[in-house]
């Protein structure tokens, strides 16, 4: 099966040493019957008085209200969703529509990390001083009766986070939001190295065998 190219969805210094006191004890030894010569005095130069010169000193630049405006980026795993988030911020969007847009979009470009059948947590920290952060848990949940099904699977989260995060602080369109990843699925996009990987090792072959547009060209 074709490797997946597309996708949709020492001791002689002491010696010397020693030898070097004995020649100096010997001369002392000489020099002691002898009247000492006067030696002449010398007086030390006074050095003339100086001035320390002055430290520089400097200033801490004035702050200014003049922060730069405009400025924005999204981070994600895959250049793909990058390119979903910025494309809703620069449409007009906000920050969390471009979240949410980037989040789709990993859903198709990394299944592997991220997607509609699981979950998540975001916080919201709203711009300006004093603004309240707020913090949304859509985790994958059990059912109510707390029966954990053999296949260990839980209720998923993720749409209805989206939907929650949206709702509360969005203000594009959702239908706007979900285009990009809509697109990727439907025309496909490069493989990365690391998705590539996983579809080879573990259970990724088996997964790849059991669906035809994890294939080139499905």
């Amino acid at each position: 099966m074709p490797a997946p190219t597309r996708l949709r969805s020492g001791a002689p210094a002491r010696l010397r040493t020693a030898g070097a006191l004995a020649a100096l004890s010997l001369a002392l030894a000489a020099c002691a019957g002898s009247e000492p010569e006067d030696t002449p005095q010398t007086t030390a130069p006074t050095p003339e008085p100086t001035t320390p010169e002055a430290a520089p000193t400097t200033s801490a630049p004035e702050p200014t209200d003049d922060a730069p405006e405009g400025q924005f980026g999204v981070a994600a795993g895959d250049p793909a969703a990058v390119e979903a988030g910025m494309s809703v911020l620069a449409a007009g969007g906000n920050a969390v529509d471009a979240a949410i847009a980037t989040a789709f979009a990993v859903a198709v470009v990394e299944p592997y990390a991220s997607g509609i059948g699981g979950g998540g947590s975001a916080i919201i920290a709203p711009g300006g001083d004093g603004g309240q952060a707020v913090a949304y848990d859509y985790r994958e949940v059990v059912a109510q009766d707390g029966e954990i099904p053999a296949s260990g699977i839980g209720i998923p989260g993720f749409v209805a986070g989206m939907a929650s995060l949206h709702e509360a602080h969005g203000q594009a369109e959702w239908a706007e939001l979900l285009e990009p990843a809509i697109t990727l699925a439907a025309e496909g996009y490069p493989v990365s190295g690391m998705l590539a990987q996983r579809l080879n090792e573990d259970v990724g072959p088996s997964i790849v065998a059991a669906h035809d547009h994890f294939a080139s060209g499905g």
